[in-house]
């Protein structure tokens, strides 16, 4: 069966389409070391490049990584199976394959030199990027971005950002006029957060004096998505059960190409990305550079299609066995139990569901009716229609190394001692503040670690080790560093509090997970200047510090703001004595309930993204009528409108239930419009769409301020008793009722429950928009 799947996907592609794509996939997991007899000779072209750069390349260290790999292979899986690339004209070069010299002749000989005009030219990259000064960019920060080769540790100089330019600008000549699409998922960092990220710190010993001559590729219909603002981290995510290790724009990025027709629209696979990727981790904001009006074709700069949501096509039809073939899969999303119904032909009526999956781009299925079998031909095509949805927990979090609690002693006065006379400066809440240096205990060596908090973190960034620091072995070790030291000093839990942790005891939301990296949130400790001990849930990746430094860097460089709809922390406990174990280890169960409650609204996304209902929330100052950008202003109301998305194309929606709720950072849910009265919408007697409806609710925005989760849900069935759905606050221990599959799948976030459920429909949407509220006065 996959034989034949196979040959019908190569006669769609030559019949359907008149161009030939052509895709470079470039995935860097593991950089090549020097060898112990040094670096081998460098290459013409390497001294070439060499002499246009001033200074010589002096990196030697990078991190490897684990999700870039996986990325390119699915992503080829996917160009294969759903947008019809020949295998032939696909070339993945991954880790030690991907040198400089490889890259860009690829680049030139496969995406530029071959292409004819009306071609696709296709350049995906994941690996480490990092940053180069230039004299002449215009870029505000005086550096310009590259991307790391596999080779960088030998000598070897980054591959700059100009350098690809006038290698995309040759592809857009008027003589080619090829369609060429660029994806990145890496970044540039300063900062080491706890997540591992795709960028190494800038080689600050050489720079460049270049200018690029002309507009740049964007100005010429070159469609750029990248994973992350420049001065923004591009994360790698916890691995999935079923899709392993990936970055975390790519990770969104491939569930959207999942979950979207062939010819969707570039801008709604850019929300839809962005918006999946957001809902997994914070502080990164994705890119996407277009002129022209590119934004309104497709990926590859195809014309759109009305489907508005993928489609599976029938590869092969086992008319004997009352089974056939789909040429789409894990890649689609689809798990056995999905249903899908036939939408060409669409008459007659046929439904199917998944018995089998076979991989990324291959799954069996029967016809609800085994009557139909003989209606059913390749070629056909049919779309999701019904949802399974996997049990799965909502969030993860790490606890560490565990200590008997009589063995913190010594820490709190190691942390006293190095207050004494300002030597260093103990950092008192590392959610708050970034530190420069990180003291913590490592579970394998059962020794305290002082290490330099930064990008690269090796061998070399290890400044000590010991059973029992002191104050002047942390001092000693730091040397000059120390007067200007802000050290963060994580305390581990100790054991007879983690033991009385009982998430178990709640539908297992939430899990542990054995390493930081993996981790939603990790159970910090740290020593109080009075001299006491504190634990919360906090993010890894990020503190308020990161947060400010990249607002104030966006509001530089004109670009938006990210606001992450994940708390940055739950509140302190304190623990002083055994006594306390009982008490605090049950408030600590609320929150990672609470958070876990977060995280679950988070990551429910909308089905099928379709424009079957063209409205997005929107909040307007009924003060001064302006629609808010993502900040709120205390003590003033603001009225929720919906507006029509203005590049549309539908004449006429079928009216849907509508609720609009809110989840504030200690996990409360709020249900502001949407009771089972007057809540459908458009009204079935408007004459045409309107572009905005006006749902005659106000918000009045009060203390505290912070960042609130709102959330549009809308329904073609209205939802049972939404005001015991959407309203809830703390942990729920019973339902509301038994209700339908769609109920029962947003009950089970809103009450933190888990349960795999079938039969969910998918005439439905959610959209979330995270607003920071402020202070007036400020």
């Amino acid at each position: 069966m996959k034989a034949k799947a196979l040959l019908l996907i190569g006669f769609l592609a030559s019949s359907a389409h008149a161009e030939t794509r052509r895709a470079l996939l470039v995935a860097i997991d593991h950089y090549i070391r020097p060898g112990t007899s040094g670096s081998p000779p460098l290459s013409a072209k390497t001294k070439e490049r060499l002499a246009k750069i001033r200074g010589r390349p002096s990196r030697s260290q990078i991190t490897d990584l684990e999700g870039a790999v996986n990325d390119a292979v699915q992503l080829r899986e996917i160009l294969i199976h759903k947008y019809r690339f020949d295998p032939r004209n696909i070339i993945l070069l991954k880790d030690d394959q991907a040198t400089a010299d490889r890259i860009l002749d690829t680049l030139q000989t496969l995406l530029v030199n071959a292409a004819q005009p009306g071609d696709v030219s296709f350049f995906y990259y994941a690996g480490h990027g990092s940053r180069i000064r230039n004299t002449l960019t215009k870029n505000s920060s005086g550096l310009d971005s590259t991307l790391v080769p596999a080779d960088a540790l030998l000598g070897v100089p980054d591959i700059r950002s100009k350098e690809l330019d006038r290698i995309y600008l040759q592809a857009r000549a008027p003589n080619k006029d090829v369609q060429f699409t660029v994806v990145q998922d890496s970044c540039f960092r300063g900062p080491r957060p706890a997540n591992r990220t795709r960028a190494v710190d800038s080689d600050d010993k050489v720079y460049v004096e270049e200018a690029l001559e002309g507009p740049y590729p964007e100005e010429r219909g070159v469609l750029f998505f990248s994973a992350s603002q420049d001065y923004q981290p591009a994360q790698e995510l916890p691995e999935d059960a079923r899709l392993g290790k990936h970055g975390a724009f790519t990770w969104a990025f491939l569930q959207t190409l999942a979950t979207v027709g062939e010819n969707e629209r570039v801008d709604r696979i850019f929300q839809r990305t962005r918006a999946l990727m957001q809902s997994k981790v914070s502080d990164q904001e994705p890119v996407v550079l277009q002129s022209a009006g590119r934004n309104e074709r497709g990926l590859f700069g195809q014309p759109t299609d009305p489907f508005g949501a993928a489609t599976a096509a029938v590869g092969f039809v086992d008319t004997g066995h009352g089974m056939l073939e789909l040429n789409s899969g894990v890649a689609m999303g689809l798990v056995p139990g999905s249903e899908l119904k036939r939408i060409s032909p669409a008459s007659p009526p046929v439904r199917i569901r998944i018995a089998e999956v076979n991989g990324p781009g291959s799954a069996n299925a029967v016809p609800l009716d085994p009557s139909q079998i003989g209606a059913i031909a390749a070629g056909n095509l049919f779309q999701l229609d019904k949802l399974v949805v996997p049990d799965k927990e909502f969030l993860r979090v790490y606890v560490g190394d565990a200590v008997p609690f009589a063995q913190l002693a010594p820490m709190l006065r190691l942390v006293a001692a190095l207050r004494v006379g300002g030597r260093i400066e103990p950092i008192d809440d590392p959610t708050e503040s970034t530190p420069t240096h990180v003291l913590l205990r490592d579970a394998g060596q059962k020794r305290w670690i002082l290490t330099e908090n930064r990008i690269g973190l090796e061998e070399s960034s290890v400044l000590m080790k010991a059973e029992a620091p002191a104050a002047d072995d942390v001092a000693n070790s730091l040397g000059a560093q120390a007067s200007k030291a802000r050290l963060a000093i994580i305390l581990p839990a100790p054991e007879e509090l983690v033991s009385k942790l009982a998430f178990t005891s709640h539908g297992n939301i939430v899990s542990f997970t054995k390493s930081l990296q993996d981790a939603d949130y990790f159970l910090a400790g740290r020593a109080t200047p009075g001299g006491g001990i504190e634990y919360a849930w906090a993010r890894p990746s990020v503190t308020q510090e990161d947060i400010r430094k990249q607002y104030e860097a966006a509001g530089l460089e004109k670009q938006p703001i990210s606001l992450s709809g994940w708390p940055l922390r739950s509140d302190w406990l304190p623990v002083n004595e055994p006594a306390d174990f009982t008490v605090v280890a049950g408030k600590l169960t609320d929150q990672g309930l609470d958070l876990a409650r977060i995280a679950g609204w988070l990551q429910l996304q909308t089905p099928i993204p379709d424009d079957a209902f063209p409205y997005s929330l929107a909040l307007q100052d009924e003060k001064n009528g302006r629609l808010s950008e993502g900040e709120l202003t205390g003590k003033r109301s603001y009225k929720i409108i919906l507006r029509r998305d203005p590049l549309s194309r539908q004449t006429s929606v079928t009216p849907r239930r509508v609720y609009v709720f809110v989840v504030d950072s200690f996990g409360e849910g709020t249900l502001v419009f949407g009771t089972s009265v007057d809540n459908e919408f458009p009204r079935k007697d408007s004459r045409k769409l309107p572009d905005e409806i006006d749902l005659n609710t106000s918000v009045d925005i009060t203390t505290p301020w912070g960042i609130d989760n709102y959330f549009l849900l809308t329904s073609v069935q209205p939802i049972d008793n939404p005001e015991a759905v959407f309203n809830f606050k703390g942990v729920r221990t019973r339902g509301v009722g038994p209700g339908g599959p769609l109920e029962k799948l947003i009950e089970s976030h809103a009450a933190g429950t888990r349960g795999a459920l079938s039969g969910v429909p998918t005439n439905w949407s959610i959209e979330r928009q995270a607003f920071r509220s402020k202070d007036p006065n400020q």
